[in-house]
């Protein structure tokens, strides 16, 4: 997934999720290359599933 798509799908701005990894706090990003980030749809499902859980 895409930082946009992930964005949307939180409903957050993708700036809120730049934020959240910047400080570790988001779900986990996967960077490939120089600057390309996606996210893994199981790992952003599990990082919502254990916020619910808190």
């Amino acid at each position: 997934m895409t930082r946009d798509e992930v964005a949307e799908y939180l409903d957050v701005a993708p700036k809120t999720l730049s934020n959240w990894n910047s400080a570790g706090t988001g779900p986990t990003p996967v960077r490939y290359g120089g600057r390309s980030v996606k996210y893994l749809p199981e790992d952003v499902y599990e990082w919502v599933r254990s916020k619910r859980a808190a």
